[in-house]
């Protein structure tokens, strides 16, 4: 008896069944298995510094720095009484000397008693709005609000003048105040 070889027709068949066969296995265990988690990264986006083109204003005689818009002018001639300005602020700071040795709490501005209190950078400030401004002989001043703070017994007045509402910059403005040591 010969041996008989397979013909290559056969061979090639059960080839191609044996790869299609390992292939449908491949493509089963791949469904079968999860998928990896994609990793996500997440950066912080860097935020646009909001006083990035504002004015410094320190002053070691008073004591104090706040940032201001680069559009508003200082005039710090006057001894204890700084102020600022443009076409749409108008603000000053101004140091009252505690003469009668009364509280925060006590402090009268302009006759009007305080309405409120609100932080600024971890001073305690005593808030006082007027809606006719000051008002003396000749007529009454514009609107303000005015946030008063204490420190080495001195007031320190943050007046904003024409509202007694304060816009963002000026809440801006305000959030900037602090004393120098």
């Amino acid at each position: 008896m010969k041996n008989q070889q397979p013909p290559l027709a056969y061979i090639i068949l059960l080839s191609v069944l044996f790869t299609s066969l390992l292939f449908l296995i491949s493509l089963y265990f791949q469904n079968q298995m999860p998928s990896p988690t994609p990793q996500v990264f997440i950066s912080p986006v860097p935020t646009a510094d909001p006083f990035a083109d504002w004015q410094t204003y320190t002053n070691t005689n008073l004591g104090i720095t706040l940032r201001f818009p680069s559009s508003v002018s200082t005039n710090d001639q006057y001894n204890q009484n700084v102020f600022f300005s443009d076409l749409n602020l108008d603000f000053q700071v101004k140091l009252v000397e505690n003469e009668m040795g009364i509280s925060l709490e006590d402090f009268y501005y302009f006759d009007e008693k305080p309405i409120s209190t609100k932080k600024i950078n971890n001073l305690t400030a005593q808030v006082y709005l007027s809606e006719t401004g000051y008002c003396d002989g000749p007529g009454c001043g514009p609107p303000y609000a005015a946030y008063v703070v204490y420190k080495n017994n001195i007031f320190y007045v943050i007046s904003f003048n024409g509202d007694t509402s304060l816009s963002e910059t000026e809440e801006q403005i305000l959030s900037t105040f602090k004393f120098i040591d």
